[in-house]
C-alpha cells in the first residue's frame, strides 16, 4: 500500500509503522 502521506497511516499498528519506515528509508536511499 502506497498511502504513507495518508493521515490515517498514524492508525498503523507498531510493526506496519516500521514496515513503512524501512520502505521510506529504501526510497530514500535511492533518491540520494
Amino acid at each position: 500500500s502506497n498511502n504513507l502521506m495518508n493521515p490515517s497511516a498514524s492508525n498503523l499498528t507498531p510493526s506496519e509503522c516500521r514496515q513503512s519506515e524501512e520502505l521510506n528509508n529504501q526510497m530514500l536511499s535511492c533518491l540520494r
